[in-house]
């Protein structure tokens, strides 16, 4: 067995008379079933900027995918930050080159969320506060779909159409039949959930149709705020879900709490 770590290095530099200055960079390195840990390789090599909160997956051939938030303006992309990508082949070794999956967004695209799915193709949610579709300059989640075959991205699809304040945070997982699920955080007041905090959405993408399920509110329950969920979904097709909760019942003070979707 080798597990895979990917992490973020950061470095300290100083430039002339100027105060030292921090950049990030996205690294990996794995470890396999003798535990011992292979030398760290850099991820982000064609970047110039900072690149952090890398994400993770490996397909059912063994390819390791990741995604991580970068500002080093790739491609033209200008110097917000958007999302990249990079996959490593199981069967010559070799790191691809970086992608964009951030093109068209004109503010800041970060806190990916990855997953891949059965045939190759890799699911990317993150948030953006570009104003895409109609969605405004608050932040929004986002998605889009890299097809295996072609090596293209799909166009930027908004996610949490029906938000009107900030939502952040995304979590990604995939069923059986290659249905999209999406969590995340979100302030806004919904379906006569107004308490003006943070609660945790839901929606589903149809792989056949294209076309996402409507909201629904996970944490109406919750009478504070609630975030940065996590979401899976195991080989009985069961949802299971964390988030923090501030607000969970019988208790004060912030709390971890778990559900599941029968």
């Amino acid at each position: 067995m080798t597990v895979i770590m990917i992490g973020a290095i950061v470095a300290a530099m100083v430039t002339g008379d100027v105060a030292p200055a921090i950049k990030s960079r996205v690294q990996g390195t794995s470890i396999n079933s003798s535990a011992t840990w292979a030398p760290a390789e850099i991820l982000s090599t064609s970047t110039s900027g900072s690149a952090w909160r890398p994400v993770t997956v490996v397909d059912s051939a063994g390819n390791v995918h990741v995604a991580w938030a970068d500002n080093s303006g790739l491609d033209g992309e200008g110097s917000d930050v958007d999302i990249y990508y990079k996959s490593w082949n199981m069967r010559t070794g070799q790191w691809s080159t970086i992608e964009v999956v951030s093109t068209g967004s004109t503010g800041d695209s970060d806190d990916p969320a990855l997953c891949v799915d059965t045939v190759g193709n890799v699911h990317v949610a993150w948030e953006d506060n570009s104003d895409i579709a109609g969605s405004g300059i608050d932040y929004d989640i986002f998605y889009k779909v890299r097809d295996n075959v072609t090596g293209t991205w799909s166009a930027t699809e908004v996610v949490s159409s029906e938000s009107t304040a900030a939502s952040e945070h995304p979590s990604i997982a995939l069923d059986a039949a290659g249905n999209v699920h999406v969590v995340w955080d979100d302030l806004t007041n919904y379906g006569g959930h107004n308490d003006n905090q943070l609660d945790i959405f839901y929606k589903v993408r149809n792989s056949t149709t294209g076309a996402w399920n409507p909201v629904s509110i996970v944490t109406a329950d919750s009478t504070q705020y609630a975030a940065q969920p996590s979401i899976c979904i195991d080989n009985d097709n069961i949802i299971h879900m964390a988030y923090e909760d501030y607000g969970a019942p019988f208790f004060i003070g912030l709390a971890v709490e778990y559900l599941h979707c029968l």
